[in-house]
């Protein structure tokens, strides 16, 4: 009787999740910056050998996405202007900066060490600010406005856009 108690406790609450050491998520990386560049430099069929390094691409890149997804969220969260984009828009780019971190990590650049999940948190904070500007962008001109700019450039001087 006891001994059922404690498994259905033990899989009640699972043991705690271990972070990755910085050595495993290199080595993440360095399968995700290997597969894209596989992928660009191919452009016919994929050999054997070369589907296994996709394969072993893709699951790092899983891993790397469910290791950043409380710095995804943070980021969303912390963004002041969630109600112009939705939150799912927000974490599928959130999705494709863990990818473009990825590819662009080098834990031996010169300057101020970063951590994988602060360059992740680093790319997309400056991704959304990009997305949110080019939103307040065009409501702040207006549809109108740049219709009627439009307009007054192709009666002015016959130039047509």
């Amino acid at each position: 009787m006891a001994q059922t108690q404690t498994a259905q406790a033990s899989q009640s609450n699972p043991a705690p999740r271990i972070p990755l050491t910085p050595d495993e998520e290199w080595a993440l990386v360095a399968d995700v910056q290997a597969r894209t560049q596989l992928l660009e430099r191919k452009k016919e069929g994929l050999t054997l050998a070369e589907k296994r390094i996709c394969i072993r691409g893709e699951r790092a890149l899983k891993v790397l996405v469910k290791e950043c997804h409380r710095v995804i969220w943070a980021q969303i969260h912390r963004s002041k202007f969630t109600y112009r984009i939705p939150v799912e828009d927000m974490y599928q780019i959130g999705l494709m900066c863990v990818q473009l971190a990825a590819n662009s990590y080098n834990p031996n650049r010169p300057g101020k060490q970063r951590s994988f999940k602060n360059w992740v948190s680093l790319i997309l904070r400056r991704r959304l600010i990009n997305r949110i500007d080019t939103e307040s962008r065009y409501h702040r001109r207006g549809k109108a406005y740049c219709d009627q700019q439009i307009h007054s450039d192709c009666v002015s001087n016959g130039y047509t856009p």
